[in-house]
């Protein structure tokens, strides 16, 4: 363990499932790495290094040329940690979406600790005391917790994009990725554009198949998932591989059924569509989310994880957070051509003509040049939170996406860090059952490309997603290229059902247990009783707020 940093690994041999060591030449250059580089071939031929360097010493020779800049010329998924001796610094890099976690603490001798899991590193470190401001922002929801605070004040998150330099004991964090300094893409035409967006997803999707392991794909039937079957079961068979599909649903059963008995079709893959059960929702309850992923964002995939670790499969394609970017739906459209009075353009978004239609579409763009932009103070009347937490701390601003434009629609949504919350997620508990996710339409360059596009090539008239679309023309069955609903109405009240039925067999236990929890004090009990046994349904904002206490409170 060096002077400077040390790999926090309470639960031993974990280390391999997570960060590996690589000691550099001479041993002044250390490298705690989490890491799959992508464009491998212009980072060799930009460090002059043949073929067979590993991941690790190509990062280590780009540190040693670049410095911390590296970032600016690594792409793909990494999570690392550089201890230079000679220098006595340790610089922590994530990189530009936050494939893998990186929590860390400054221990009082100066010492950088730091680990992808959380829970190990608050066990290294001993007595953790909670951040009572961070947790009542938290319960009371709205996306108004910093993005490099946890539950625990002396444990940090380093966010997607940033970098972190510890020296002497201090600690400075700052963002390395600006991806909206760049010019929008405002005299290329559409066909090229739209043939360069193919080149770069079907670049991300090769860079990330590996044929040493065995592979699944997320099966929606939606057009972002349905994008990776499309394009990279030809690749896997390219190399004599192929892949699981993993559903949330079964074909027939759904409203999005149709859509995914269309992808299974394209794709001639085996389908597996776990469901989650009562027991299932038991033990997700009973994590623990302070040191741990959001439950609910593994309602459903929990049970997909323990499938394809029962089949074998390592890697999951996922086409999660594409509709932030590549395929987003042009919010803020509307905004952006009122701002300029561009009415002509802006009555070509509505479904009806004239005047009606122009008077819509002004209302629309009012509603989004006047929405809050990005925080509110107001807390939801369904809070379930004792008067003597609100009291001791003033909760941090709700915040929202700005819809002025749809360049700042864009740039606000990545700022809320809510695509990286679920990678994170699912990344701790992916590991847990010996998977790692891939993300090919959160590709850096993906996603570069798609925030330089014009606002109006997102939507055109009332067709949403226009430009990825265009994209797919010729790729997707039309039945999923031109649907236009996300609707999954029934998946979605067979899931409520369950989870309400979860909470009310919670009840009585909560009863009886209500002065034994360490965390009761956060909550007014009678409230929460209450809501257990009487759970609010789908759409209702009082549900956000039981399952949020659920979440925290110590079962």
């Amino acid at each position: 363990m060096s002077e400077l940093a040390a790999y926090c690994a309470a639960r031993g041999c974990r280390a391999s499932a997570g960060f590996t060591r690589y000691e550099g030449e001479c041993g002044s250059l250390v490298l705690h790495a989490h890491a799959q580089l992508a464009r491998r071939d212009e980072i060799e031929r930009a460090l002059g290094r043949d073929q067979c360097a590993t991941d690790a010493a190509l990062i280590l020779d780009a540190y040693r040329k670049w410095g911390v800049e590296l970032t600016d010329h690594l792409t793909g998924d990494f999570s690392i940690v550089i201890e230079d001796r000679a220098k006595g610094i340790a610089t922590a890099l994530r990189d530009h979406i936050g494939s893998w976690p990186l929590f860390y603490s400054l221990a009082p001798s100066g010492k950088l600790l730091f680990s992808d899991d959380l829970a190990a590193l608050k066990d290294a470190i001993g007595d953790c005391a909670l951040d009572d401001s961070y947790v009542v922002s938290a319960l009371l929801g709205g996306r108004r917790t910093p993005l490099d605070r946890t539950f625990y004040q002396a444990l940090r998150r380093l966010p997607a994009g940033h970098r972190l330099e510890v020296k002497s004991g201090t600690s400075r964090a700052t963002r390395w990725w600006h991806p909206f300094e760049h010019p929008q893409l405002a005299d290329r035409s559409i066909d090229s554009l739209v043939e360069e967006g193919r080149t770069l997803l079907r670049d991300a999707i090769a860079d990330r198949i590996d044929a040493t392991h065995k592979t699944g794909i997320h099966v929606t039937g939606g057009l972002d998932s349905s994008s990776i079957l499309g394009l990279g079961l030809p690749l896997l068979r390219g190399i004599g591989s192929t892949a699981v599909g993993f559903a949330w649903q079964e074909p027939a059963n759904t409203d999005e059924g149709p859509r995914v008995a269309a992808a299974v079709k394209m794709a001639g893959i085996e389908l597996h569509a776990p469901k989650p059960d009562l027991a299932m929702l038991d033990g997700l309850w009973r994590q623990d989310w302070a040191s741990g992923p959001s439950q609910w964002n593994l309602l459903h995939e929990l049970a997909v994880q323990r499938a394809a670790q029962d089949l074998g499969v390592s890697r999951i394609f996922s086409g999660w957070g594409g509709d932030e970017a590549i395929s987003f739906n042009g919010r803020g459209l509307h905004g952006e051509y009122l701002a300029a009075l561009r009415f002509g353009k802006l009555a070509s978004l509505s479904p009806r003509a004239g005047l009606p239609g122009l008077a819509s579409a002004v209302r629309t763009g009012l509603r989004e040049l006047a929405r809050p932009r990005l925080q509110t103070a107001a807390l939801s009347p369904q809070n379930l939170l004792s008067g003597e937490a609100l009291a001791s701390c003033s909760p941090s601003p709700a915040k929202d996406a700005d819809l002025r434009s749809c360049r700042s629609a864009m740039r606000s949504i990545l700022d809320l860090g809510t695509i990286t919350a679920r990678i994170e997620d699912w990344a701790m508990s992916g590991r847990e059952h010996g998977i790692e996710y891939r993300y090919p339409l959160l590709d850096r360059r993906v996603m570069e490309f798609a925030y330089r596009l014009p606002s109006g090539v997102f939507r055109r008239g009332t067709t949403g997603r226009w430009f990825f679309r265009e994209m797919m023309r010729g790729m997707l069955p039309d039945p999923i290229r031109c649907e236009r609903s996300k609707a999954e109405d029934l998946r979605s009240t067979a899931l409520i059902e369950l989870v309400q039925q979860s909470f009310r067999s919670l009840a009585s236990e909560v009863r009886d247990r209500r002065n034994a929890f360490a965390r009761a004090h956060y909550f007014d009990m009678d409230r929460l009783i209450a809501a257990l046994e009487s759970p609010p349904g789908i759409g209702d904002p009082a549900l956000g707020q039981l399952r949020r206490a659920i979440q925290f409170l110590d079962l």
